[in-house]
């Protein structure tokens, strides 16, 4: 059996020796009758990418190597796979390696004739390389690889881990794969699967690396790109598919938690944590959270990290005392604190925003059964009355957040959803919170309207705002930028409102935005980046606008507090004294050319 395995690579010195040697290695772990093919595509590097693959085909000669400039990676890919003369082939990017059995579990997998494509255990490396995580792959179905399911509802596809024989790629439009930028993998499923399954098999081929250096994560930090570049060539999603979905949803998240269900019952159980340390259970924890995000590149771990801070120092706890807890990480607040790098990449998955928190009202009863004090921390929208419902008693809950109002972004059955089903939600979690809970804090003061009296009562509003000392004399850095924005690229959050305002306004002025990226000319995008990066920004800009969706946003708070003055729509309730401060400007929103003609004036006035 003859193996083709293709490496597209541009600039990466860092990571090309063990990736070759992986794929290179690989006879010496195999029967015989096996051969290798290894082509390698290097993009005209201008690093000691060349240099160390030459010194490299000098002890394995059968390498091909070939340099010159290409349009990106799947333009490489292409010259690679049109080369191919193998019974089995894959592609290994720069930086991920095969395990050294991998070739001798193939052969024996593609012996057999009905199997033309398949993959292995999704593996998650490090950039040491070690293996942080190991999740069971359940099932892909072909409908739901064409309608782009995997990664956008369901885990990726591990690109890493995939092979196929040749003949799949017989008709293939390689000139529409070369114009790809990120979701060139999923093309390629996409075509596969048309005529063909994709089988899994139970071992370890190979896995996925997280580094700088990923196409996917480079420019934005986040997978969303890459879904918004595949709905050009995947399938419209269908009612059926919804159905396939939700019946997979539940084997998949086992498949993916397994591991940390098994560390969260059992103490001699050890796992990694965050991809950096060991960490075993102990045993006389004191109290438990259940931290469905605590990263601190986006708001909702943010708050979550200033609610744990507060709630620890306002009850005089010891830090390591205090243990967080959800689906991938377990760890304690002491060691929370001293992370300063996101232990993810991207933005949280449909089943870590809506089961994950189920999940936590598991292990917070069986927690609250064994006598401990139980803290459930955010995703807390007031809609979700069956949280608050199902909760064990006596649960301290984290700030609880929503609106009423949402944006003209929002379409279909969202819009609907929020306009006709979101009040009832509001009336069935009013009363439950009337008679489960005695404390309650709020995030803003946006739902006070349509809460009883007597919950208003016992409850603690505007938790960020209460944080802030907005007071504080401004910053002597110097103004580099005009205006600083926040991009989430989330319906509610008005992202096509903030976009007009950008695009009317740099022209004349200088912007910057961090949060996604939206790859807009004429400004600069910082990205996904950690609250103390993005403070530093808001001291050296001098304006925002901010969405129409809540003015207690923790960025607006993070610009005021930092000599940012804010423009924000002015049906928008908020804090009169920041406006007698000159810190923040009510605008009309209604009709944008009077909005930017509004702004303009202003800044002329405080220039």
């Amino acid at each position: 059996m003859k193996f083709s395995i293709i490496t597209s690579c541009f600039n990466a010195e860092k990571y090309i020796s063990e990736t070759v040697e992986s794929i290179c290695q690989q006879t010496e772990f195999i029967n015989n009758n096996c051969e290798l093919e290894y082509i390698i595509i290097d993009g005209n590097s201008t690093d000691n990418t060349n240099l160390i693959i030459e010194r490299l085909k000098e002890k394995y000669p059968f390498i091909v190597h070939i340099v010159e400039s290409d349009t990106g990676l799947y333009d490489g890919l292409s010259k690679g796979f049109k080369l191919a003369s193998g019974d089995v082939m894959g592609y290994l990017n720069a930086g991920d390696f095969l395990n050294k059995t991998a070739f001798s579990v193939l052969k024996k997998l593609f012996l057999n004739k009905k199997i033309n494509w398949a993959t292995g255990l999704k593996i998650i490396y490090n950039e040491y390389s070690e293996i942080t995580k190991i999740q069971i792959p359940y099932n892909y179905r072909s409908s739901l690889i064409r309608c782009g399911a995997y990664g956008k509802y369901l885990p990726f596809i591990q690109q890493e881990s995939t092979f196929w024989r040749p003949k799949l790629l017989e008709g293939f439009n390689y000139e529409y794969f070369k114009t790809l930028k990120k979701s060139g993998d999923m093309y390629l499923w996409y075509n596969f699967s048309k005529n063909n399954n994709l089988y899994i098999v139970n071992s370890y081929l190979s896995g996925f690396k997280y580094h700088d250096n990923q196409i996917t994560f480079r420019e934005t930090g986040s997978t969303d790109l890459y879904l918004k570049e595949a709905t050009q060539f995947t399938d419209k999603i269908k009612i059926k598919d919804f159905f396939y979905i939700l019946l997979d949803a539940i084997p998949w998240y086992l498949g993916r938690n397994i591991s940390n269900i098994f560390s969260s019952t059992n103490s001699k159980f050890i796992d990694y944590l965050n991809n950096y340390n060991w960490q075993t259970r102990v045993s006389d924890k004191k109290v438990y959270c259940w931290v469905s995000d605590f990263e601190k590149t986006n708001g909702e771990g943010i708050t979550a990290n200033l609610f744990l801070k507060n709630f620890i120092e306002k009850n005089n706890i010891e830090k390591k005392s205090v243990f967080i807890k959800n689906s991938s990480n377990k760890i304690n607040f002491y060691q929370l604190e001293k992370i300063n790098k996101s232990t993810r990449k991207g933005q949280l998955n449909i089943f870590e925003k809506y089961i994950d928190p189920f999940i936590g009202i598991v292990y917070l009863w069986y927690r609250y059964i064994t006598g401990n004090k139980v803290v459930f921390v955010n995703f807390l929208p007031l809609w979700n009355f069956l949280i608050f419902l199902l909760l064990p008693p006596k649960t301290i809950l984290g700030p609880i957040t929503g609106t009423k109002a949402f944006s003209e972004d929002i379409k279909g059955f969202e819009r609907f959803f929020r306009k006709y089903l979101m009040p009832i939600q509001f009336f069935l979690s009013n009363l439950i919170l009337l008679f489960r809970y005695k404390h309650l804090t709020f995030n803003t003061s946006n739902l006070k309207s349509i809460l009883s009296k007597k919950v208003i009562e016992k409850s603690q509003f505007n938790f960020i705002y209460n944080l802030y000392d907005l007071n504080k004399k401004n910053n002597s850095l110097e103004k580099k930028y005009d205006f600083i924005f926040y991009i989430r690229t989330y319906p509610s959050k008005g992202t096509t409102e903030t976009v007009n305002f950008i695009n009317h306004l740099k022209q004349n002025y200088k912007i910057i935005t961090v949060g996604e990226k939206l790859n807009l000319e004429g400004i600069e995008e910082f990205g996904l980046l950690s609250r103390d990066k993005v403070l530093d920004l808001c001291k050296i800009s001098k304006f925002s606008i901010i969405s129409s969706e809540n003015f207690y946003s923790l960025f607006c708070f993070d610009c005021v507090s930092n000599g940012v003055k804010v423009f924000f729509n002015n049906k928008m309730s908020y804090e009169k004294t920041f406006e007698q401060d000159q810190k923040v400007f009510p605008i009309s929103f209604n009709d944008l050319d009077f909005a930017i003609k509004q702004i303009k004036d202003k800044i002329k006035v405080l220039s």
